[in-house]
């Protein structure tokens, strides 16, 4: 790619005077509201300034582009003229610095070969054989009663991917890294973006710092004795080229894998759970598919495709609760879209959340409803970039097929021990940002089948 343009504050400030929408009050802009109801602020700026409008958030103003077609110009980009480093910087860039979500181009590409090969197929089934002993342990050890269900599926998945990624049996150390990862994702939309002691900011920048020390240590007793585990197979990965990964980039890519395995993960299953228990005969449907399934031997990646309906909920799951609701760029030179030219410099996003309940895309998108991904229906399938959970293009993903394989397994496990409902009165209150989870901690009353 030629040299690319400097961005010019005068075309920028122009392009943004064009555009509809409101920015609000300086630097808070439409932030309260945006931490509120993220959805909902959405589809109120929609109904006013339609697909294309601005808008301000903690200070930074972005254009956003809502739609299907909106999420095939930002995530295909065959050009290259969209950055996500510089879309994530704002949040992410000092609390995941150097993660693979945030690396471009030559870079990018370079960092996600070596680091597909932990993803591959036999590293994979690698994983999961750990897994599945203790995935059946923690469905029969779970208490019954009402149990805060996000809390405690968040502190088990830390802990199986820390045995899973780095062959750790963290124990003591569980709560403490629990809430360092917690801290960190806090800060990505902290208010105050200044490391002022005792703020939120400043707190997610100490934890990114006791993390780094903590896997920078791991690191450097993996080197000599790699093992088969996510760490060892980064500690001893070649590219193509013969380069290998520094210490320093290892790190790096731990923490952000490790915060991706247990904090994505555990907000699909906090709402399939919840999803479940607010439909009692899906559960039920669930579970006979589930109890099927294990009369059928042991479990493998093979197998897992054997409970098509859990995938199909899993998939309406994602659909309705994507933990990340928006994905951001910068563009680095002059786009097209929708008859809008905008210049470089332009922060722009689109939203999941937003298109994964368009009543233009979905049949009565409201409703928890997995049968719309049965192969008969496929709505998904209807229009490319309607359900776009994992993201898409160059940036897809890399760990999505892990993440299914370990929502499926502790989902059956919990659906051949427990059953579950919910809690009278409970309003199933969620936050949507920075990852979406329920802020209550998910009340249900559990027990056994």
């Amino acid at each position: 790619m030629a040299a690319l343009p400097e961005p010019d504050p005068a075309a920028i400030a122009a392009f943004f005077a064009r555009v509809p929408g409101r920015l609000g009050p300086p630097y808070l802009g439409q932030t309260l509201a945006f931490y509120r109801d993220y959805l909902g602020l959405t589809r109120r700026q929609h109904a006013e300034f339609g697909p294309v409008y601005k808008n301000r958030v903690i200070g930074m103003e972005t254009v956003a582009l809502l739609g299907p077609e909106a999420n095939r110009f930002l995530l295909a980009d065959a050009a290259g003229s969209l950055s996500s480093r510089l879309g994530w910087d704002w949040s992410l860039g000092k609390l995941f610095p150097r993660g693979l979500m945030l690396r471009d181009a030559d870079d990018h590409r370079h960092h996600r070969r070596i680091l597909q090969t932990a993803f591959q197929r036999d590293a994979l089934a690698g994983y999961l054989e750990p897994m599945r002993p203790r995935v059946a342990a923690l469905a029969q050890a779970w208490p019954t009663g009402r149990v805060a269900t996000h809390p405690r599926l968040k502190a088990f998945l830390l802990d199986l991917a820390a045995r899973v990624f780095c062959g750790l049996t963290l124990q003591d150390e569980i709560a403490a890294l629990n809430a360092h990862f917690a801290a960190v994702v806090r800060a990505s939309t902290a208010l105050l973006r200044r490391a002022v002691p005792g703020f939120a900011y400043a707190r997610g920048l100490a934890s990114r710092r006791e993390l780094a020390a903590f896997f920078a240590d791991l690191v450097q007793t993996r080197r000599d004795s790699p093992g088969t585990d996510l760490l060892g197979r980064l500690c001893s990965a070649v590219s193509d080229d013969g380069e290998r990964l520094q210490d320093a980039e290892i790190v790096d890519h731990m923490v952000f894998f490790l915060m991706a395995a247990h904090d994505t993960t555990t907000s699909t299953l906090s709402s399939l759970l919840r999803e479940l228990a607010l439909a009692p005969a899906w559960q039920e449907r669930l579970r006979e598919e589930s109890r099927a399934f294990a009369r059928g031997g042991a479990i493998s990646l093979e197998r897992l495709r054997e409970l098509p309906l859990l995938g199909q909920a899993i998939k309406e799951t994602l659909r309705l609760h994507p933990p990340l609701v928006l994905v951001p760029r910068r563009t680095l030179e002059p786009v097209e879209f929708a008859g809008w030219r905008i210049p470089a410099g332009v922060n722009v996003g689109i939203s999941t959340a937003f298109t994964h309940r368009m009543p233009e895309l979905w049949t009565n998108p409201e409703a928890f409803d997995p049968d719309r991904f049965s192969e008969a229906r496929a709505e998904d399938r209807r229009v490319p970039f309607s359900w776009i959970p994992f993201g898409g293009g160059v940036h897809v993903c890399l760990g999505m097929f892990f993440a299914e394989i370990q929502v499926k397994l502790v989902a059956h496990h919990l659906l051949t021990a427990l059953h579950w409902k919910t809690i009278p009165g409970w309003t199933a209150p969620s936050c949507q940002v920075p990852i979406q989870f329920p802020s209550d901690g998910l009340p249900l009353d559990f027990a056994h089948v």
